[in-house]
């Protein structure tokens, strides 16, 4: 025993130690890379709250706020737990129900066909659901081996302090401030294709939509009425250029439409039938697809 009062590690605490430790970087990275897009994250959920079958309104999209910012701040504690070593096998426990828990949502969204990636860090490392799901069950082995009972290891709670501290200004960070690259926003400057030009003066719609989607389809009339058509918009999609040319001859839009790659389209983080409004280079408005059908948001596209 140890003049701190606690008994000399063995070997097995030192693997329990790594254990705790390897989680809580993972649960770290995880928290802090989709704080850097929170937006992102935000939007995945709608996605499957959507999937579940609650209806496409605005409180679905503040309940998907809700738990985007928890499951962040959840993964910020656990991590704070397991690397501080405070309350560090409740932390254990919590990442094993966890690890669970987000296996069975990426199952359920891959096979409902929510989303090509798991979103478990964010959008800067997309993965899919077969291999998010792999690695979580590979990360069951040290979240065992972590709730170990263990009696020579120190605990830190200053660490487990400022980890959180640190995770609520990382988040409210990027919240405020997001970068260029991040999901499309109100506020942030978008990076678009060269085809859609941006006036220094006035303002210019684009919006994001899929040929194939009813919804998107049922919009196309409110779209050119409220912005005027012509170059005041751009519609920009995924879609093949065989899917474009059909949309074009069958519903002849009247504006322009431009064609991104799928990665590219998946950058812009947004549903299809969204509509946004730019400002001398900013996002000013942004419409979701609820948002298009509600008679508020044709007289506030007008002032």
């Amino acid at each position: 025993m140890g003049e701190d009062g606690l008994m000399r590690p063995k070997r097995s605490d030192y693997v329990i130690r790594f254990a705790r430790l390897l989680l809580g970087l993972i649960f770290l990275a995880a928290a802090a890379a989709k704080g850097v897009d929170i937006t992102s994250f935000v939007r995945q959920n709608e996605s499957l709250l959507w999937a579940i079958g609650l209806p496409i309104s605005a409180w679905v999209e503040t309940l998907a706020v809700i738990i985007a910012f928890f499951v962040i701040l959840f993964e910020f504690l656990v991590a704070a737990m397991l690397i501080s070593g405070w309350w560090a096998r409740l932390g254990a426990g919590l990442s094993l129900s966890a690890l669970i828990v987000f296996s069975l949502v990426t199952v359920f969204a891959w096979l409902n066909n929510v989303e090509a990636s798991c979103g478990c860090f964010g959008s800067f490392f997309p993965r899919n659901a077969v291999m998010a799901v792999i690695e979580n069950f590979i990360l069951l082995i040290p979240a065992v081996i972590a709730i170990r009972p263990t009696k020579a290891l120190k605990k830190h709670p200053p660490v487990a302090f400022w980890i959180l501290v640190t995770g609520f200004v990382w988040v409210g960070l990027f919240y405020y401030y997001p970068y260029s690259g991040s999901s499309l926003r109100k506020g942030m400057k978008p990076e678009l294709p060269v085809e859609v030009v941006i006036p220094r003066v006035g303002r210019i719609f684009v919006w994001f939509f899929d040929p194939e989607c009813t919804k998107c389809v049922d919009q196309l009339r409110l779209v050119q009425t409220l912005t005027g058509g012509g170059t005041r918009v751009a519609g920009i999609t995924d879609a093949t250029d065989g899917r474009i040319e059909e949309f074009i001859l069958d519903l002849k839009p009247g504006f322009s439409i431009v064609r991104v790659s799928q990665e590219d389209y998946r950058k812009y983080g947004v549903h299809d039938g969204t509509l946004i409004e730019i400002k001398g280079g900013l996002i000013t408005r942004l419409w979701s697809g609820y948002a298009m059908t509600s008679y508020t948001a044709a007289l506030s596209v007008g002032n």
